[in-house]
């Protein structure tokens, strides 16, 4: 039985709400409501990844450099290159960090949807779900404003990739995981509303007062949400680590095409051109051949590198 960690084996058992910012707000939707929590735990956040993320990456890269890599400048230098930018874009495109602050347009919404299902205490089921359905119908609605702010966020994440440095071939996969986190955001806002207004449904029998409605309102609201962003970070950073191996792998294979393959070249066509014409015969492209099999090599040494740098990101960020 192979008992080795395996990328994702941490983020699955990840709780958001175990994590200082996630504890900030799980306590602050049930003391203080919805909108103030998310507002409060929006501006500390960005300060806590750097924290969280920057510092021991930078730690491990100081490491790795200065030990087997330290005999062969130029992969030194491209994976110093690589694991920073790596760490950049981690901070850059987090999942949470968009999603806390694009929360902060539908969390009024939730607010008055609690006031108002305190205002029907006593008054039955078919009250708080007259209130519910109207709840989740501005909900709804309210996911168009999420989407804007999202969309906003996520242009000014692909202007930064366009402007990068990068290959269009290197940028292709960050964009396309872009898209992908902008569809699965909005989705799981959706999940959110969905799962609160079932949460929701049958829970008010014995509360007879104000104040016990807006307790049990608040702890659905808190259920909700952890729930559904919990699983969304487990997908954002599974869908990431992809994007960002495949795009180093890209950008690898260009810094060597320009800077080591011009050397390689030149002998291999010396050597394609005194072979036997038998050989020349079959078609055998020397070069190309090659050139396919250095892709891969470096593709396969990409990949193991970026998996122990996402192991790390892993455990630091993740463990709990």
């Amino acid at each position: 039985m192979d008992t080795k960690r395996k990328l994702g084996d941490i983020v699955q058992v990840w709780q958001f709400q175990r994590s200082q910012p996630g504890q900030a707000l799980f306590d602050g939707i049930v003391s203080n409501g919805t909108k103030d929590a998310f507002g409060k735990v929006a501006g500390d956040l960005a300060n806590s990844l750097v924290a969280a993320i920057k510092n021991p990456i930078d730690q491990m890269l100081e490491k790795l450099l200065g030990g087997n890599l330290a005999s062969n400048p130029f992969v030194q230098a491209v994976v110093e290159n690589l694991v920073r930018r790596v760490v950049y874009k981690i901070q850059t495109l987090s999942s949470i960090q968009g999603f806390i602050d694009a929360g902060q347009e539908i969390a009024p919404i939730i607010d008055k949807m609690e006031a108002d299902l305190a205002g029907v205490a006593g008054q039955g089921d078919a009250a708080f779900d007259g209130v519910i359905d109207g709840a989740s119908s501005a909900l709804w609605k309210g996911l168009g404003k999420v989407g804007l702010n999202l969309f906003s966020t996520i242009y000014r994440l692909e202007d930064r990739m366009d402007r990068g440095g990068e290959s269009e071939a290197a940028s292709e996969p960050m964009l396309k995981f872009l898209r992908h986190m902008f569809v699965t955001q909005m989705r799981a806002f959706n999940a959110i509303r969905v799962t609160l207004v079932n949460n929701l449904r049958g829970k008010f029998a014995g509360a007879g007062d104000a104040e016990s409605v807006k307790n049990i309102t608040r702890n659905q609201v808190r259920n909700a949400v952890f729930e559904i962003t919990n699983i969304l970070v487990h997908e954002m950073f599974m869908t990431g680590s992809t994007a960002l191996t495949n795009s180093a792998k890209v950008v690898v294979i260009d810094k060597f095409m320009d800077n080591v393959w011009p050397h390689i070249s030149g002998p291999l066509n010396e050597l394609a051109a005194e072979m036997p014409d038998a050989l020349k015969s079959f078609g055998l492209d020397v070069v190309g051949l090659a050139e396919t099999i250095i892709e891969l090599l470096i593709g396969k040494i990409v990949g193991a590198v970026m998996n122990k740098v996402f192991l790390k990101v892993e455990e630091v960020v993740f463990t709990q």
